[in-house]
């Protein structure tokens, strides 16, 4: 089996990560117990680093589960009973299910 190298480490959520998704090889985002998603942009100087860029907020319980929808949507679950479509550039809130 080959060995692994740990690529990259994100700090910013206030309590464990419970899911996360990649956008491209430049961005990655995450849900937490904190409830809130937060989007992780690559540093342009430091290609290792990945630094939190735009914070979701809006779930009332943790965030359990996130996905891309393309380029420009997330959606998010949540233990507040619902999903959450989001638009990365405005970091709006535009569905709620």
């Amino acid at each position: 089996m080959g060995a692994y190298e740990l690529s990259a480490e994100l700090f910013g959520h206030e309590s464990d990560v419970r899911c996360c998704g990649v956008i491209d090889s430049d961005r990655v985002i995450t849900g937490s117990r904190d409830s809130s998603v937060i989007l992780w942009e690559r540093s342009k100087d430091n290609g290792r680093y990945f630094g939190p860029s735009k914070r979701f907020e809006g779930h009332e319980h943790f965030v359990n589960a996130v996905t891309v929808v393309n380029s420009t949507l997330i959606a998010t679950g949540s233990s507040d009973k619902t999903i959450r479509l989001w638009n990365i550039e405005s970091v709006k809130c535009i569905l709620v299910l």
